[in-house]
């Protein structure tokens, strides 16, 4: 078993990278709170997502998964399916913690916008004062790093580090140790001239982390706890250093070969690119305020043309769904936010916002090929909220 997990890393693709419950009969929304009689999703609409669901979920042997449709005040539908613990036959749970993988990084961008806002850093300097050993420094800007642009090499294509991380999935790695890895491989090769590709890279935003740490002397976890877990009410959410997950929360399962093994690991190699946890109702209460550029308000006129931004293949899918992505926030086909792959879980958030509309899927299942647990569910789901102007393709 152990070297057919080896080979998973060998693909370089799997770093950053039932019993039903339907809640959406139900008078509340995702906090608990009363609200009108009207629902998010018809009947029709439901059980159109619950068949789907049920269908992925049996092809691809996803023990849990959490789909989550908001519309304005209305009744959400919220549909929770399988078991968060295959061992002990433990249904999955609303209220179940995740790793969220890199939705972290709308966290880390929206710190990065809310610091430039106090003019503690400049989004157009170059990155040389912070990084005065890195390749190519004096060209990069900290936009490059946010808008994916950097041309740095992506310290997770490394395969020595996947093979570290599934030997020893326990491992807490140092900052100094990254930053070297982003340091050689950028040495050796570069993806291109800073701002002319457009590459999704989580080197970019390790190297934000730094920068968020340098400019203000705090953890970067705890800027993001103080700057937006805490006015938020994210009680439940955080910066995670442990193969462990606090509270209650959903294992996370990986392939090997035919069979869905249970994987739990260290995620702070990927620490602001996504290594945060979270539940659906801190999501929901985060998604919105964060797409709508609440949160950072002096960058929202650019945070929010995203419909101009630079649109690649996104390399964790099929290679057909195009999407743009600027300032930490991407847009697929309307649906702006953010997904997430790490080791053992695959999320989505998103919003749309002429209809006030929010969608979250949380699964228990990292997939490498041929998409991502979260790409088979999304845009067939997006199409029945959205009805047929949505570009379908699953």
């Amino acid at each position: 078993m152990k070297s057919k997990i080896y080979s998973l890393a060998l693909i370089g693709v799997i770093l950053i990278c039932f019993t039903a419950f339907n809640y959406g009969c139900s008078d509340v929304n995702g906090d608990g709170v009363s609200v009108n009689g009207m629902k998010a999703l018809s009947a029709a609409q439901e059980a159109d997502i619950d068949a789907f669901v049920t269908q992925k979920m049996a092809e691809h042997k996803i023990p849990g998964v959490i789909v989550a449709v908001y519309e304005a005040d209305k009744i959400p539908y919220i549909l929770v399916k399988g078991t968060a613990e295959v061992a002990a036959n433990r249904p999955l749970e609303a209220t179940d913690r995740f790793r969220i993988g890199s939705i972290t990084k709308t966290f880390t961008a929206t710190v990065i916008l809310q610091l430039a806002g106090e003019r503690k850093l400049n989004l157009d300097e170059s990155i040389l004062k912070y990084f005065p050993d890195l390749p190519n420094a004096s060209k990069i800007t900290v936009r490059h790093l946010l808008n994916m642009t950097s041309g740095l090499a992506n310290y997770t294509d490394d395969n020595n580090l996947g093979m570290t991380l599934l030997s020893n999935p326990s491992k807490k790695f140092i900052q100094e140790e990254i930053y070297s890895l982003i340091k050689s491989l950028s040495s050796k090769a570069v993806l291109g001239e800073p701002g002319a590709v457009a590459s999704y890279n989580n080197s970019n935003y390790f190297l934000l982390g730094m920068i968020i740490e340098k400019v203000t002397g705090s953890k970067a976890g705890d800027e993001i706890k103080r700057r937006i877990c805490d006015r938020l009410g994210m009680n439940d959410t955080y910066m995670s250093d442990s193969d462990k997950i606090d509270g209650a929360h959903s294992m996370g399962y990986i392939a090997d070969g035919t069979l869905t093994v249970e994987f739990m690991s260290n995620p702070s190699w990927c620490w602001t690119a996504g290594a945060m946890v979270s539940t659906l109702a801190d999501v929901k209460k985060y998604i919105k305020p964060m797409a709508t550029c609440e949160l950072c308000p002096k960058y929202a006129s650019e945070r929010s043309a995203w419909r101009a931004l630079r649109s690649y293949v996104n390399p964790y899918g099929a290679g057909t769904v195009k999407m743009s992505y600027g300032l930490g926030i991407a847009n697929f086909g309307g649906m702006v936010g953010h997904n997430g792959a790490i080791l053992g879980y695959s999320t989505l958030a998103v919003y749309y916002q002429p209809r006030d509309i929010t969608v979250i899927i949380l699964t228990n299942k990292f997939m490498d090929t041929p998409v991502h647990s979260e790409e088979i569910l999304r845009d067939r789901i997006f199409g029945i909220v959205l009805g047929s102007g949505y570009p379908v393709n699953y």
